[in-house]
């Protein structure tokens, strides 16, 4: 072998040797890759992180649950900087480790690792009782977000990692991308209880710790709309810091002008107990303080400058957690300017539909409504009884109750209820959400936490513009000193008499249960037999058999049964057998002068299979109906209808009148 070829062998294995000790050396290795670098440092119960290198010291404390930087300046310091920190140290994930004998024998120097005595980054976490845990920090390595860190309080491991996370892009960082950009260091769903004070105005709003609901307590005692007050905390807990202000400096207040200031004031929900078995409710946490954080106050300047130039106020602030003056974005003004009235809940009500148990009604004029839920179903006691309750009627009135939204705040006291009609109010509605029914009448219940009573006044007209006349109806709960207006189209949802709110169901049988069908014609079927001068239908005879699910149809004693369309037939006997009243008629005067004239009558017998011997147990009901021209003429009207002679009349819709007076033949 020749020298060239000698010197050509050389240089391709020193190349191989570079390639492999700076490339491959820092891809993960099959035994080390994925592993959790045996470093254990005390971050679930850090208090105070500490960068210290040449050039100084940057440290990190944390105080009731927020952090701090307490050199080389104090102020309030970026959680998220904070929390970053702790993440990446207690998730070390070792990439490649270098032994201690590569560095003592000098093929490694720790100078290229930036693990030099001059060069280092000693990163030192603090625990309670004084207990700590060191990390020096390198370079960054050519792989992509990994650092080179090595452990000096440990002498059994002098080895270097290359782990996962660059610590020391984090210490390099500029001051302002470590202070806290956030005005208000509390989250929304942190905050208690907001005050906003002003020359001018106070407003109070506070939060029940257990169902959370906001209430307004300044200048006013009302319900808060949880909504609004929501939006207004998130906003300013979402506020940014424009700049921090410098005495000396451009953005300093000016000297001359005027200024308006107000006073903002946090106070933080209490911590909420840790639930039975819970297994992190011990725990500590790095983000949840073990109690709650002290309240914050932020005082607002806003400063506007007198030499006429049109510029945009300059708005500081000064918070109690921080030492600084701080210039913050003109938007906090609309903010701490909000009016009390925009905050307030406009419902008329605030109550769970489902828990409802009891309804009372008083209307004047009309009796009493008395509803409660039996536990299986509602019932409506009427004439001293109990009856089905219209289910879908009740759901329907509780619905609109509770979505029903005040148009306008009238008067914020109740020393002229006359002049609205609340003094003997037009309508008194009460709810109960107690199982049991008050035990006094109901129009002596008083409002409690378990009964809502709600007054409803006069219908006032008021002028929206000069081509619109709107009407609003007084409205008051009782207990509150409110009145408030809504629209008078809700008392649409509140009939006034007992019988509107029976249940609609008006027969209901099973067709095996079905043995005979028979309808009379008494007069000429104007709209239902083609048109008026029509001759009247003859009286038809349906019979079912059960038993062999068949029909046979006379027709004036005529069997006609090879004409029957059976598909009619059962169509005809489910409805019968499931009928259903659109509503139930008050005002009876027509409807009963319609029925002395009905234009059908349709009997029904029924008996129970196998006791056909027994004609005692067989039972004839009589429907009878006539058009209810006078509520909906056309060729398919409505129709008044009433069961056997009881007085009470009901209203069938067009599609079920068509269904029953339906021609049964092909």
């Amino acid at each position: 072998m020749n020298t060239r070829t000698t010197f050509l062998i050389f240089l391709v294995a020193a190349g191989l040797a570079a390639y492999v000790f700076f490339v491959e050396r820092t891809r993960p290795g099959t035994g080390d890759a994925g592993r959790r670098a045996p470093i254990k440092l005390p971050v679930d119960e850090a208090r105070i992180i500490t960068f210290t290198g040449a050039g100084g010291s940057v440290s990190f404390q944390q105080k009731d649950g927020r952090w701090f930087l307490a050199q080389p300046i104090q102020d309030r310091a970026d959680r998220q900087v904070c929390e970053r920190i702790l993440s990446i140290l207690s998730n070390l994930t070792v990439r490649e480790i270098i032994r201690e004998s590569e560095i003592e024998s000098g093929e490694v120097s720790l100078s290229d690792l930036g693990l030099s005595p001059e060069e280092a980054l000693k990163l030192t976490v603090y625990g309670p009782g004084g207990r700590s845990a060191s990390l020096l920090v390198g370079k960054e390595a050519a792989l992509a977000g990994t650092t080179y860190v090595s452990l000096p309080d440990d002498p059994q491991r002098r080895h270097v990692y290359l782990v996962e996370g660059n610590l020391r892009q984090i210490a390099d960082s500029p001051l302002t991308l470590l202070r806290d950009p956030k005005v208000i260091p509390l989250e929304a769903h942190q905050v208690g209880g907001l005050l906003i004070k002003s020359e001018e105005s106070e407003l109070e709003l506070l939060r029940d710790s257990e169902d959370l609901s906001w209430r307004i307590s300044k200048p006013i005692q009302s319900r808060a709309d949880d909504e609004s007050v929501n939006r207004l905390v998130t906003e300013l807990s979402e506020l940014r810091v424009e700049s921090v202000i410098e005495e000396g400096e451009e953005g300093t207040p000016p000297a001359t002008g005027t200024s308006q200031q107000h006073v903002i004031s946090l106070r933080p929900l209490p911590p909420r107990p840790p639930l039975p078995g819970d297994s992190d409710s011990t725990a500590p946490s790095r983000t949840t303080p073990a109690s709650a954080p002290s309240p914050i106050d932020l005082t607002v300047t806003a400063y506007t400058s007198t030499d006429g130039a049109e510029t945009p106020p300059l708005v500081t602030g000064r918070v109690s957690d921080r030492n600084v003056l701080l210039q913050l974005p003109e938007s906090i003004l609309q903010l701490v300017e909000t009016n009390p009235t925009a905050l307030r809940d406009p419902r008329l009500q605030r109550f769970t539909a489902g828990a409802v148990r009891h309804i009372f009604i008083r209307s004047r004029g009309n009796p009493d409504i008395v509803l409660s839920d039996a536990g299986h179903r509602w019932v409506s006691l009427r004439h001293d009884a109990e009856e089905p309750a219209n289910e879908g009627r009740i759901a329907r009135f509780l619905k609109a109750l509770s979505d029903e939204r005040a148009l306008d705040f009238v008067a914020d006291t109740s020393a002229n209820l006359e002049q609205y009609g609340l003094a003997d109010p037009e309508y008194r509605i009460a709810l109960a959400t107690s199982t049991q029914r008050p035990a006094s009448d109901a129009e002596e219940w008083e409002p409690s936490d378990e009964i809502h009573i709600l007054h409803f006044g006069r219908v006032a007209r008021r002028e929206e513009n000069k081509d619109v006349i709107a009407e609003s109806l007084y409205a008051q709960i009782v207990g509150e000193p409110f009145v408030v207006s809504v629209d008078p189209v809700f008392l649409a949802n509140i009939p006034t008499h007992p019988l509107k709110w029976k249940d609609t169901g008006v027969l209901s049988f099973s067709i095996i249960s079905l043995r005979e069908i028979r309808i009379r014609f008494p007069r000429p079927q104007d709209t239902v037999a083609g048109g008026p001068g029509a001759l009247a239908r003859p009286d038809t005879r349906l019979t079912y058999d059960y038993l062999k699910n068949e029909w046979s149809l006379l027709e004036n004693e005529s069997d006609i049964s090879e004409r029957l369309d059976p598909k009619i037939a059962h169509r005809l006997a489910a409805a019968l057998g499931s009928l259903e009243a659109r509503d139930w008629i008050v005002a009876r005067r027509q409807a009963y002068h319609a029925l002395e004239s009905p234009s059908a009558i349709i009997n029904i017998l029924l008996e129970m299979p196998g006791e056909s011997a027994d004609t005692s147990l067989r039972k004839t009901t009589t429907l009878t109906l006539a058009p209810a021209i006078d509520i909906a003429p056309g060729d398919a009207p409505f129709h008044y209808a009433r069961i056997d002679d009881s007085p009470e009349v009901f209203l069938l819709d067009a599609k079920t009148s068509k269904v029953l007076l339906a021609p049964l033949v092909k």
